[in-house]
């Protein structure tokens, strides 16, 4: 068995959002090769983990080369991880955490994960695949998508058989393929806490505008955008201002702001239809609103120019409401401002 480091001139950027989720905890990032996925008759060969001290960033790999000496590896792993508080896998919950804890069990080592202590990257794209359109959802996929750019080019099944061919060969240059798949996997995984920020940004609507003549930050989650029968229902949060509360009456919709505690609801009424393919939609048909047609999203369909698609296969169309609340702003404080000139 042996520890391989890698000490890198370098620290791991956390995104804003991932930063919550750990409320400033040392993490560290794992990942696991195994000589198949019965963690009951095969064994643990690899154990890649990354963590960042200061300036720098370290990556481990306990390795060996026959699976007698798995009790070994395990020990001298349990010395590192236990001084971690957080760890981030991809699958963790499912594969690594299961079949390390399940290892340990069997070679009678006291210690075991706790997954409460774990973060699973897979396990969150997953809650909110509607949201990104990818095909897969394996880590591949999801660099791709990031734009990150990887040496190795074998997969886990492939690293099991190499693992095979190396015990009977010893040819290093197997080794240090399959040891470069594992550091890749956990190297990259420091980069993909970028889809955190992606998620975060797809699962919201932000915007600035104005009223009158104050500057206003808008954002709506998109759990708070709900549809009932020809009604959709907006709650979302504004800048907090020291402004009397506004209920504002249009043609098709209803909008109450609070600003001296930065929140609003919105009511508006909407049409159900199908587009030509058949699949379901809710719009609002406006002849009189004055929209920046070449910003609409016609989600590729021949739709007239008085139809503002809000949501399409239950999905709600971000860009479109984006542009509608832009305007029904500009509509409170239009409205506003010819009462106080009335006046």
């Amino acid at each position: 068995m042996e520890i391989i480091k890698h000490t890198l001139d370098e620290q791991v950027s956390i995104p804003p959002t991932f930063k919550e989720l750990i409320s400033c905890k040392d993490i560290c990032f794992l990942d696991i090769e195994t000589t198949g996925f019965n963690k009951q008759n095969n064994h643990i060969i690899l154990i890649g983990m990354l963590y960042s001290s200061g300036t720098e960033t370290e990556i481990l790999q306990f390795f060996t080369d026959s699976q007698e000496n798995e009790k070994n590896l395990l020990q001298e792993f349990v010395k590192y991880i236990t001084k971690v508080a957080m760890i981030v896998t991809f699958n963790g919950d499912a594969f690594d955490i299961p079949f390390i804890n399940s290892r340990l069990a069997l070679h009678n080592i006291d210690y075991q994960i706790d997954k409460t202590q774990c973060i699973d990257i897979l396990k969150v794209v997953r809650a909110k695949k509607n949201l990104l359109d990818l095909e897969k959802y394996n880590l591949k996929s999801i660099e791709k998508l990031l734009g990150i750019d990887r040496d190795d080019t074998i997969s886990g099944k492939e690293s099991v058989e190499m693992y095979y061919d190396y015990i009977k060969s010893k040819d290093n240059n197997i080794k240090e393929i399959i040891l470069r798949h594992n550091y890749e996997d956990i190297y990259n995984l420091t980069k993909v806490l970028k889809i955190f920020d992606v998620i975060d940004e797809k699962s919201r609507v932000n915007l600035d505008t104005k009223y009158l003549s104050n500057n206003i930050n808008i954002t709506i989650k998109l759990e708070n955008i709900k549809c009932s029968g020809n009604i959709m229902e907006v709650e979302g949060d504004t800048t907090i201002l020291e402004l009397s509360d506004e209920i504002h009456y249009g043609e098709f919709h209803i909008l109450k702001w609070y600003p001296r505690v930065g929140k609003f609801e919105i009511s508006l009424q909407i049409k159900e239809g199908k587009l030509s393919d058949g699949s379901k939609c809710t719009y609002l048909d406006s002849k009189d609103l004055k929209l920046d047609i070449s910003k609409i999203d016609k989600l590729n369909y021949n739709i007239p120019n008085n139809i503002l698609i809000l949501s399409h296969n239950n999905k709600v169309v971000l860009n479109n409401i984006k542009i509608l609340i832009n305007y029904l702003w500009k509509e409170l404080s239009k409205s506003k401002f010819t009462v106080n000139k009335q006046r």
